[in-house]
Order: structure tokens, then C-alpha cells, then sequence
């Protein structure tokens, strides 16, 4: 049985790391290169469902989404079901460590704390998110859901992420 031969392709590492990034990581890429806010969430289908978008951003790593859950996300006493507030938090904790990452690094999370404090109504919501600790390996955050025209605080969560590089930091290898 004979093999063939595949021609090896030469990819320049820049375009490479291009691949490998997520959709969520270019659209932000998108709105730190001065794209107009609000800058719509359209990276996946829950986000588009949520009515997502990214109100605003600091490049400290401060980060502000809006959603919009509407009728479809309430659980039988009228509010917002908890696992749709926390994925509400997840999101915006995920995307403010992901804003501070090189194109073709991502993450993923570890741990995701919420303290639920009041219900949360169907309609506007805002999510104000922090990186708090960029490490090499590891990042923190966390992050506050506020309601109503008066912002009140509905929720809170922190988080821990484990970093994934594309390339090792310098003086180290991947093992």
C-alpha cells in the first residue's frame, strides 16, 4: 500500500494567530480599532438572542454590555431565570479579559461566583465588567448587573479564567 504526499503549506505566523482567534475576540478587536458604539453582540446566537452590545471600554480593562432579555428568558415568577443572569455576567467577565488579550489567545472559565441581590425585571439590563488581575496564566474579574433607569445593582459575580496563549511568554516554552 503506498502513501502520498501532502505539500506542506507555509502560513505566516500573524495570519495563523488570525485563525485561531474566536468570533468574540475579533468583534472586540473591532470596537478597540474605533468602531461606532454601541457595537452590536452578533458573535453567536444566545448573544444576537439576548440583544447584546457593547455599550462601552477602557483599555484598563473596563468593559460595559448591554442585553435586553426578553419574555422567552422569565421563569415563573416573571423575573429573569438565574442561570440567564449569570450567563449575562459570564459574558460580560469573558469579554473584558478577552479585550485585553493578543489576537489568537482566549480563555476559558474556571470559576464563576454570582451573588444574586434583587430579581431582575425582562427588558434592559447593563453589566459593568473589570479585569482585575491579567496574570500569565490566570485572569480575575468582576462584575455588577444593574436594572431599571436608576442602575439599580441586581447582581454581582466574580471570576477566574485560565488563560490559553498561542504563544508561550517570552523565556518559556509550551511543555
Amino acid at each position: 500500500m503506498g502513501y502520498s504526499r501532502v505539500a506542506c503549506l507555509t502560513i505566516p505566523l500573524r495570519r495563523m494567530l488570525q485563525m485561531l482567534d474566536n468570533a468574540d475576540h475579533g468583534l472586540l478587536l473591532r470596537a478597540l480599532a474605533g468602531a461606532p458604539l454601541p457595537l452590536r453582540l452578533d458573535s453567536g446566537p444566545l448573544l444576537l438572542a439576548l440583544g447584546g452590545e457593547v455599550l462601552a471600554f477602557d483599555a484598563a480593562g473596563g468593559l460595559v454590555l448591554g442585553f435586553s432579555p426578553d419574555e422567552t428568558y422569565l421563569q415563573g415568577r416573571g423575573v429573569v431565570q438565574g442561570g440567564v443572569v449569570a450567563a449575562l455576567l459570564d459574558y460580560a467577565l469573558a469579554f473584558c479579559v478577552l479585550a485585553r488579550l493578543p489576537a489568537g489567545d482566549t480563555h476559558a472559565t474556571v470559576s464563576l461566583t454570582v451573588n444574586y441581590l434583587r430579581p431582575v425585571p425582562a427588558g434592559p439590563v447593563r453589566v459593568e465588567a473589570v479585569a482585575e488581575r491579567m496574570g500569565q496564566q490566570v485572569a480575575h474579574a468582576s462584575a455588577r448587573l444593574l436594572v431599571g433607569p436608576e442602575r439599580v445593582l441586581a447582581a454581582t459575580a466574580t471570576s477566574t479564567l485560565a488563560l490559553q496563549r498561542a504563544v508561550p511568554p517570552a523565556g518559556r516554552s509550551w511543555r
